[in-house]
């Protein structure tokens, strides 16, 4: 019997996109594997460790796919999209740092319960070490192979290379047919480890990212912080919308009729739920748009304009009467006030 405990389900939800992509509908999945679908509008986005794996186990078995996981992993950063960790890593220094931020934040994707990683740093090597506690070693061995498989991806995506391992160690017994797992990782691959293990240069992860913004990824670093801390936040729909909105509003734009897909209802449930809470989606963006935008005001010097179109307004004007509504003052008298007070 597996421990009762709950994860964030951004890692299921990635895996639904793909599924959607495989042409398999993932509420059959989650009616198959005995878990409710609705259920992801109705835990604040957390799941039971025990559900997680009855959706990857049905899932797997549904695409009738002997790499599932390699497969689901290769396209990580696709299904990511938008995603405020993949935006975090694609604004880090190097992909050292990155993956230094991947263990850190975890969290954010599946929780912390059942899942421990560690870097451990040699002279001339980096190695990023997974300890996956399950007793199901179907579960076992397609999670962490999605799992190394879009860091692999991930890394040679935003190093714009074909970087790959010197070796990667899993604990799992070999498959019979390797050919997928050489194609796809290109490195020497072990099973029967004693962990499971990915073992790099450490040149090759040291290397520049060419597009990384080192003050975009000082905020976001600040904004994830805040995001760890509202996982076990009251269980509303409203705090889940502002949760998707928040991890999003930057790098991807976003609507309502986005935002109710994710959480698995019709936008016109969604706006009935929202106002039984005494909200709006509007409202709620809004709320959204005014913390990142006093961050960006404060904490950096990022031009008006610039911030007025990460928060998705069209013209700086609009933004300014906006903020104006919102703070009373206007974004430059703000950003003036506050720098002011700072002496």
């Amino acid at each position: 019997m597996l421990i009762e405990d709950t994860n964030p389900n951004d890692i299921i939800l990635m895996l639904f996109d793909y599924l959607d992509d495989l042409g398999i509908d993932p509420k059959h999945v989650c009616d198959e594997a005995g878990v409710a679908f609705d259920l992801f509008q109705q835990q604040n986005n957390l799941i039971t460790i025990e559900q997680e794996q009855r959706i990857w186990l049905e899932a797997i078995a549904v695409s009738k796919n002997t790499n599932f996981g390699l497969h689901l992993g290769k396209n990580f950063h696709a299904h990511a999209k938008g995603h405020i960790l993949i935006t975090l890593f694609a604004n880090s220094p190097n992909m050292q740092v990155a993956l230094q931020k991947m263990v850190t934040y975890h969290g954010l994707l599946h929780g912390k319960n059942r899942i421990n990683f560690q870097l451990i740093q040699q002279e001339n090597f980096i190695t990023y070490q997974c300890k996956f506690t399950t007793s199901n070693p179907i579960f076992a061995r397609h999670f962490v192979e999605s799992l190394f498989s879009g860091i692999v991806a991930l890394t040679r995506h935003l190093s714009k290379s074909s970087v790959a391992p010197e070796r990667i160690n899993f604990k799992h017994n070999s498959p019979d047919d390797l050919l997928e797992h050489q194609t796809l990782l290109k490195a020497p691959i072990y099973f029967n480890q004693q962990y499971n293990e990915l073992i790099f240069a450490k040149q090759d992860l040291l290397h520049p990212i060419s597009m990384a913004n080192p003050e975009f990824f000082e905020l976001l670093e600040k904004h994830i912080t805040t995001q760890l801390r509202s996982i076990t936040s009251k269980n509303v729909v409203s705090e889940k919308v502002k949760r998707l909105l928040a991890e999003s509003i930057l790098t991807t734009p976003i609507n309502l009729t986005q935002i109710a897909k994710k959480l698995a209802m019709s936008p016109r449930t969604l706006q009935g739920k929202l106002k039984t809470e005494g909200q709006s989606f509007s409202a709620i963006r809004d709320q959204v748009r005014k913390s990142i935008a006093i961050e960006f005001l404060k904490d950096t010097d990022e031009g008006i304009c610039d911030i007025a179109f990460l928060l998705g307004f069209s013209e700086q004007s609009t933004f300014s009467k906006a903020f104006k509504q919102w703070t009373g003052l206007p974004p430059k008298q703000y950003r003036l006030k506050f720098q002011k007070n700072d002496f």
